[in-house]
């Protein structure tokens, strides 16, 4: 996931980044320089895209002969090919605050006809074992012999666990609002086809359930034919009178989750941990972002993603651990343990969130699939 801007954002700032990008794009041509983009820069893109579309029809229209065949569109992310090779990887903004305006009927998002059935999520979670309770500033933290997965050197101590062992999700850790609560989001427009409602984060059978259906509601942005499940640790109410019901500076953070899907990840799952400032200055972690079919890594700092490490495996249709050891002048990514990804390049130092969606794109992360589940068995932070 990107960043997105908050209310007051300076326009020095967009100039300075405009600049910028229009560097990269003479560098590195308009392709990569789309998928390295910032998403305020890529909703301008889009939008010229529509008009430069628009003036070239009517132009070409005369000249169409009967029986021309269109042109297959390249595939905006070939993920299937890569084994832990590092690739451009796209820049999210996250969209400004809620406001009470209702947009006019006609900026509807229509969702795409070629939905097709999910595979079944009813394989319950393992059951998991709760530790004596300690004394935290934070949230309730499990003591005891709990590790990172894999071979992470410590010591560790345990500063956030949530195990989703109870019938309903414990509010003291995590909202399910995006800047607000009720129906939100998204958190990504115009990528994203869905707004996220609480009743689409659940818990049962030992698992956190983000759920995706085609189930048309509406927020400010207007309205969607897809509402999904969103939860994070930041505060359930914005403006914020507290920065987050739990965020840390550094640390190594771990979740165990099924991704939706079977042969390959369905939709668009993501964990991941976001700073509290404007356009991602203090930087994005993203552990998991299922996306094409597979799962990828990326940091984001203020100079755009670092580039984005895909699994060699899809990791869809079974439990599998996923984790980032943030350090000063590091980030090192774990998969089942192994590293898979190590950037050291601009790292923040800034205090950050955590946050668990499912989001549904049929640009981004096609085809669109619902409806499906994301289960997490738990998710846990240690400090040293």
């Amino acid at each position: 996931m990107g960043r997105r801007p908050h209310p007051g954002q300076g326009q020095d700032n967009l100039r300075a980044r405009n600049a910028a990008e229009f560097g990269d794009l003479q560098r590195h041509g308009p392709r990569e320089h789309f998928y390295g983009a910032s998403r305020i820069h890529r909703r301008r893109a889009f939008a010229g895209g529509i008009v430069v579309a628009i003036a070239l029809a009517a132009l070409v229209n005369p000249l169409v002969v009967s029986g021309t065949s269109g042109a297959t569109l390249p595939r905006r992310l070939s993920s299937h090919s890569v084994a832990t090779t590092t690739k451009s990887t796209i820049r999210r903004i996250r969209r400004q605050a809620p406001t009470t305006t209702t947009q006019a009927p006609t900026t509807t998002t229509q969702a795409p006809t070629t939905t097709t059935q999910a595979p079944t999520t009813t394989t319950q979670a393992p059951t998991t074992t709760t530790q004596a309770p300690t004394t935290t500033t934070q949230a309730p933290v499990a003591v005891g012999s709990l590790q990172p997965v894999g071979d992470d050197p410590g010591p560790w101590n345990l500063v956030f666990d949530s195990e989703f062992n109870g019938s309903s999700l414990d509010t003291s850790q995590w909202s399910t609002g995006w800047f607000g609560s009720g129906i939100t989001g998204p958190i990504d427009a115009p990528y994203e086809l869905n707004v996220y409602s609480p009743a689409q984060a659940t818990v049962s059978g030992g698992a956190l359930h983000l759920t995706a259906v085609a189930e048309q509601n509406t927020d400010s942005n207007g309205t969607f034919s897809y509402t999904s499940g969103v939860v994070t640790t930041m505060a359930p109410t914005y403006p914020w009178t507290v920065p987050a019901l739990f965020s840390f500076t550094y640390g190594y953070m771990e979740a165990r989750i099924w991704m939706p899907g079977t042969s390959g990840v369905a939709d668009w799952p993501i964990f991941w941990a976001h700073g509290f400032s404007p356009d991602a200055t203090d930087g994005e972690i993203d552990i998991a972002e299922g996306m094409g079919g597979y799962v990828g890594a990326t940091f984001h700092n203020s100079a755009g993603a670092q580039g984005t490490t895909f699994s060699t495996e899809s990791l869809a249709g079974g439990w599998h651990t996923f984790a980032a050891d943030w350090e000063p002048g590091s980030i090192t990514y774990y998969y089942d343990g192994v590293e898979i990804a190590r950037y050291t390049s601009g790292i923040t130092s800034s205090p950050m969130y955590l946050v668990l969606n499912l989001a549904i794109s049929s640009m981004l992360s096609p085809p669109v699939v619902v409806p499906v589940t994301m289960l997490v068995d738990y998710v846990r932070v240690w400090q040293h």
